[in-house]
């Protein structure tokens, strides 16, 4: 039906153009053209090729066009051969011709004159016309512009008929293909997306993208408000945010709002659409095919926010891994489950009689180094490279069983349960979890994570730290500490296994060391199965 209606749009225009429009046709005309805005346009459209043909914009060859048809629509040259094969016939005349006389036998033979479509002479005008725009179009178009550039990359592949870009090439307008990897992409207007393959993605303008497919973050600084991301079905326009959004491949999408605001129009291109305020933790899911917009939870793990290629980091907002740095990684993965930090001499017990070393260590820069509570006559013990001492450790036996560790220890047995608090096995990077049976001590460098991290800033200090639920076993004192700078921040008793308890130690700017530690609580070091599960740093990016 629509095309009929089309078809039948065309030849009223070139009736019109002919000046031969019937006023009863013209009527018929004009109800159309107000009901239906598709209509308008294409009329419009027919007129421009009829009249303008010298004023082609390169405009009609985008192809992410949303809204309207262009010059060169599929649509309209089917319409226009279709009013091409009714249209009124027009006499051509042609010119006189100088008589031939017969020679050798031969007669004159007069030419039938030919009776030739007026729409045909257009339509021959039109070809030509954009046969010859094509040309010139190949020939000398403006390059696209140049609206972001690739500012960092992580194992990242890139799928393209053009260049590959690598680190620091700026990039133009058009589509992006990351088949593996991540890239974060610096707007010109100055918003900073990360993009995680698999994606697609559109480059639209220097504040504004299109994400057809996969996951982003983005970080819009005060001076680049109003950068919008749109999808099929929606469009996110940045009140000052930071935020993440996700589109499957069956087009539907979710909005996450880490910080700030931002305003979601949801709906598709041409249809009813709507529009509200999504403030910070709050995550939206938007239907594709109804517009509908459903409150989700908050799922700020599933993004990357932070990537930085020369260290390594890949920050998804859950903080930074302290059990995944002891098992070697850099606390946003790479570390190894069952990996450990020997705490002083080779083996697994330390004699009593021996004076305790504050030990360094070297093949982690953010773990400073660890020790073995063991009381001197004065009570202190040193807890940093710096000489911060801890001034009220309570007397212990000296001994330890087993080095600090990355989940379950290698040489602990797999089915005792020693990494269990409340029912959970702390043994996975799922659930991580630090082994640290007394008597250790570990301290982490806070300076160095800044140093390495200098777009985040640190917050706090957060987990659950108690003792295995080893129900088997006999009762068994046990006392851990978090301590800052040397200062006791956390302290807690446990005298029954199974115990367990919540952390949270706020960390200012000036905080140089953290310290985990664990006692035997007076009554030797046998059983002293205590941990920390899910041990993070929890982080957050720096005002710009």
């Amino acid at each position: 039906m629509l095309d009929q209606y089309k078809i039948k749009i065309s030849e009223y225009a070139v009736k019109l153009n002919e000046g031969v429009l019937t006023p009863e046709e013209f009527e018929h005309l004009n109800s159309m053209l107000a009901s239906n805005l598709e209509f308008a346009r294409y009329y419009s459209e027919v007129m421009h090729c009829l009249n303008n043909v010298e004023e082609f914009s390169c405009d009609i060859f985008d192809s992410h066009q949303k809204v309207g048809i262009g010059v060169f629509d599929q649509d309209l040259w089917q319409a226009l051969a279709e009013v091409e094969i009714t249209a009124p016939g027009i006499m051509i005349e042609r010119p006189a011709e100088k008589p031939v006389e017969p020679y050798m036998g031969m007669m004159k033979i007069e030419k039938p004159k030919r009776t030739i479509s007026r729409l045909s002479v257009y339509t021959l005008i039109l070809s030509a016309a954009a046969m010859l725009f094509l040309m010139i179009l190949v020939l000398s178009s403006p390059t696209r512009p140049i609206v972001a550039t690739l500012t960092d990359s992580i194992n990242a592949e890139w799928i393209s008929e053009e260049e590959i870009p690598t680190d620091g090439d700026p990039l133009r307008q058009g589509q992006l293909t990351l088949a593996k990897g991540f890239a974060e992409i610096t707007f010109n207007d100055g918003a900073v997306v990360v993009v995680e393959a698999p994606a697609v993605i559109e480059l639209e303008s220097p504040k504004a993208m299109f994400v057809v497919s996969g996951k982003i973050s983005a970080i819009v600084s005060g001076y680049a408000t109003g950068f919008t991301v749109n999808t099929f079905g929606s469009s996110i326009v940045d009140i000052g945010t930071e935020f993440g959004v996700s589109v499957e491949d069956d087009g539907s999408c979710s909005l996450h709002m880490f910080k700030g605001k931002a305003n979601l129009i949801a709906g598709q291109a041409g249809k009813l659409r709507t529009s509200q305020i999504v403030n910070e933790n709050e995550a939206k899911n938007i239907d594709l095919t109804t517009g509908v917009v459903k409150d989700i939870k908050l799922s700020e793990k599933n993004f990357a926010r932070l990537i930085d290629s020369e260290k390594g980091f890949i920050w998804r907002s859950i903080g930074l891994d302290l059990a995944d740095i002891v098992g070697g990684g850099n606390g946003c993965g790479g570390g190894v489950l069952g990996n450990g930090i020997p705490t002083s001499l080779d083996g697994n017990e330390i004699d009593s009689s021996m004076k305790p070393e504050y030990t360094t260590t070297n093949d982690n820069v953010f773990v400073d180094g660890v020790f073995v509570p063991n009381q001197n006559q004065n009570g202190n013990i040193q807890i940093s490279s710096h000489g911060d001492v801890f001034m009220n450790c309570p007397l212990t036996s000296g001994y330890f069983f087993t080095p600090i560790s990355y989940g379950l220890p290698k040489n602990a047995g797999e089915n005792e349960k020693l990494m269990t608090l409340d029912g959970n096995d702390y043994v996975t990077k799922t659930l991580p979890g630090i082994s640290i049976h007394s008597n250790q001590g570990i301290t982490f460098d806070l300076h160095a994570i800044r140093n390495t991290m200098t777009d985040v800033r640190i917050l706090k200090f957060e987990s659950i730290c108690g003792v295995a639920d080893r129900i088997d076993l006999a009762k068994s004192k046990t006392e851990i500490f978090v301590l800052v700078d040397g200062k006791e921040k956390f302290h807690e008793r446990f005298s029954l296994q199974g115990g367990s308890t919540k952390v949270s130690v706020k960390l200012s700017s000036g905080d140089r060391f953290l310290t985990l530690m664990t006692t035997d609580g007076g009554d030797g070091h046998s059983w002293d199965w205590a941990l920390f599960a899910e041990p993070v740093l929890v982080l957050d990016r720096k005002n710009k």
